[in-house]
């Protein structure tokens, strides 16, 4: 009696073993990224500058980070919003025909006021996020932020 999985009865069980194989793997990634920061309560991870901040802090210290930018989101949310915008209508000026250079300027400009006026409006809450910190989470920050700066071209 032969053991070796051969014949037309094999192809249904190796593809079924794949993707149970395939579906565990993927949920080992998720549950490796994500466990940490779900099983301490804190936010999952997320992309850009705030993402990589609380993916350095302990999770109690992210936890309270999040809160203050929570905190501060009606004083800066109109503005991104605005960048969200701003955003549309350069793409959709670069995109139109015929190409119009004065416009796609306008629109450049428009836009990079719009993340000037972000900043005007994040800056504080911001500050008062990194505040509500500790000196050792902080100083993870700091660090963080030394090591993910780009270098100029």
């Amino acid at each position: 009696m032969s053991l070796a999985l051969s014949g037309p009865r094999a192809r249904p069980f190796a593809l079924i073993a794949s993707i149970a194989l395939n579906a565990f793997l993927v949920a080992l990634v998720l549950a490796h990224v994500l466990a940490p920061r779900l099983a301490a309560g804190g936010p999952a991870p997320r992309g850009g500058m705030v993402g990589r901040i609380i993916a350095v802090l302990p999770p109690e210290d992210a936890i309270r980070f999040q809160a203050r930018l929570d905190e501060g989101r009606p004083r800066y949310q109109p503005a991104r919003d605005r960048i969200d915008a701003a955003r549309h209508v350069l793409v959709e000026t670069m995109a139109a025909e015929p190409y119009n250079p004065a416009a796609v300027r306008a629109a450049l400009t428009d836009y990079q006021e719009s993340w000037r006026a972000f900043s005007r409006q994040f800056d504080d809450v911001f500050l008062a996020a990194l505040a509500a910190l500790p000196p050792e989470a902080r100083a993870h920050v700091a660090r963080a932020a030394d090591q993910d700066s780009p270098a100029p071209r």
